[in-house]
């Protein structure tokens, strides 16, 4: 689960997305008997077919489908369809729709709905191809009401999404502002990262430090250095860690204060065994916890350096336990110097 809000964070960057590819075209699908078909076909078990086709009769208007068509180097073209459900209809006391004046502003201003889902789809596309994924991900997403959370890995309708979480991309397109529009992007695209971690795992939508750092690991290596937003709340995570240790009261350290930190530990760790420099870093920083060297983190991992990451380290954490990968961060961590109760 991606907990965290970025409306804080509005500081302009020079953003280096991944542009689009040339050989990707993504097309609504307006066709009633084709959305039918795509929500009759999509699961073989009757219930869940019978929520999706629930949930779509229920918020007709807010549900859209759409075919990506992707052209490979061999010309070969491959065709995937996704759905997304802007909830504005639900019996379910879990799943809080969207207000009714949010929806009215949606639902009036069709052309606008449209960049919203097109950039939705484009950030999921490059989640979907960040990673190898060995079980089948999503097929889509459910946008709903909720201050709590910003993304959940969800359940049989798709990954949920908070639609405060997104609400900062709104005012980036009526505004467009490419520079915020491709900031945000970086950012959905990487939590998409986070929840298709948990969804590969099968680690459920409860959040623990065993269940969060593997996610974190991977939602940071999707881009180290221009997801800001990301790191800026690593870059809090820290710092509350910090100020606990510093006082004399007893401080709280919040659970993802705690996965945060203990995701940075591992790949710390894991960079120092590559990177020369960096390990000098972290044996000569004394802070308690290593804090000094970790909010240096990102600015060491070279181009190497990544495809190490990314090709050796992400696919281990991948396939360990939680608690391994806990226990590991602990013992690091006290071996740093520092102590956090789990």
């Amino acid at each position: 689960m991606v907990l965290r809000k970025f409306e804080r964070f509005e500081e302009q960057i020079d953003d280096k997305s991944e542009k689009p590819s040339q050989n990707v075209e993504i097309r609504k699908l307006e066709n009633l008997t084709n959305i039918e078909n795509y929500f009759e076909n999509l699961s073989d078990n009757p219930y869940i077919g019978l929520i999706l086709e629930n949930t779509a009769k229920l918020n007709r208007e807010g549900t859209f489908l759409y075919e990506v068509s992707e052209k490979e180097e061999t010309e070969k073209e491959t065709k995937r369809q996704f759905h997304i459900f802007w909830i504005y209809n639900s019996p379910e006391e879990t799943t809080l729709p969207l207000s009714k004046e949010s929806w009215k502003e949606l639902k009036e201003n069709p052309e606008f709905l449209e960049k919203i889902n097109q950039i939705l789809i484009k950030n999921y596309l490059q989640a979907l191809k960040f990673y190898p994924w060995k079980k089948s991900p999503p097929r889509g997403f459910i946008i709903i009401e909720s201050p709590h959370f910003g993304f959940e890995a969800g359940d049989c309708r798709g990954i949920k999404i908070s639609y405060q979480e997104i609400e900062p991309l709104f005012g980036a397109i009526k505004r467009e502002d490419k520079e915020k529009i491709q900031k945000i992007s970086k950012h959905l695209a990487a939590s998409f990262v986070h929840e298709l971690v948990h969804n590969e795992r099968e680690e459920g939508i409860l959040s623990q430090p065993e269940t969060e750092i593997a996610s974190h690991i991977a939602q940071f290596l999707f881009d180290p250095q221009q997801n800001e937003i990301l790191n800026q709340q690593f870059e809090e995570s820290l710092s509350h860690i910090e100020s606990a240790q510093n006082k004399s009261e007893d401080k709280k350290v919040e659970l993802y204060d705690k996965s945060q930190y203990f995701a940075q530990v591992l790949i710390a760790k894991k960079l120092a065994e590559q990177n020369l420099e960096y390990k000098k870093i972290l044996e000569e920083d004394q802070s308690p916890g290593k804090i000094k060297a970790l909010r240096q983190l990102k600015n060491f991992i070279k181009e190497e350096d990544y495809r190490y990451l990314k090709e050796k380290f992400l696919p281990e954490v991948m396939e360990t336990p939680g608690s391994q990968l806990l226990k590991e961060a602990v013992d690091t961590a006290q071996s740093w110097g520092i102590d956090l109760a789990v």
